[in-house]
């Protein structure tokens, strides 16, 4: 004759309610409790404080955070001096041709700025150029003042001398609002007020 064991019982523990209602209750081993939990049990203990930072931790994540944003300023305009970067000769063009006097030496392009300690660059006011720096091989002084860093991309170009360009003296006022000056083939820029 065969008996039929009768089925194996869990161990003690919270289960899902059997009633099917929300959260659990605890199985004894032999019987339900009467006791229900909502199925994620609340915290325990009292919430952990968090600490602030102090001053000089503050102005330590400050001073990364500007010297990563100066490293990504500078990256940004090496790309950009790569894109608009040959000159008549074939010189390389580099930003530091704005450092000396603020004002752009060669072709290429030259960030705008405030001057000063940060951002010794082209600053804001009236720039002139004697003219075209080779009429054999570059007969017109080109130029465009961007309100962003591609000046192939026509939407950032502010105004621009890009056609013939200038067969003579060129002055441009740059406006502390620009980001930045391009010109080839003009004669060195100098500041004029």
């Amino acid at each position: 004759m065969n008996k039929s064991r009768p089925p194996p019982t869990p161990p003690p523990g919270w289960y899902p309610d059997p009633s099917g209602g929300p959260g659990q209750r605890y199985w004894d081993g032999s019987k339900w409790t009467d006791v229900n939990v909502p199925s994620t049990p609340p915290p325990i203990g009292p919430p952990i404080a968090r600490r602030s930072a102090s001053p000089l931790k503050v102005l330590l994540i400050i001073g990364a955070v500007m010297f990563a944003l100066v490293g990504g300023c500078a990256a940004c305009v090496a790309a950009i001096n790569g894109h608009h970067s040959s000159t008549s000769t074939g010189e390389a063009y580099s930003n530091d041709d704005c450092d000396a006097d603020i004002t752009p030496k060669k072709d290429g392009i030259c960030m705008v700025s405030g001057g000063g300690f940060m951002h010794p660059k082209l600053v804001a006011g009236w720039i002139r150029s004697a003219g075209p720096r080779d009429p054999a091989h570059y007969p017109n002084c080109m130029w465009e003042r961007l309100s962003g860093p591609d000046p192939s991309d026509l939407n950032m170009i502010i105004a621009s001398d890009l056609g013939a360009g200038s067969t003579g003296p060129t002055e441009v006022h740059i406006e502390k609002t620009d980001y930045a000056f391009w010109s080839k083939g003009c004669q060195p820029w100098e500041l004029i007020g």
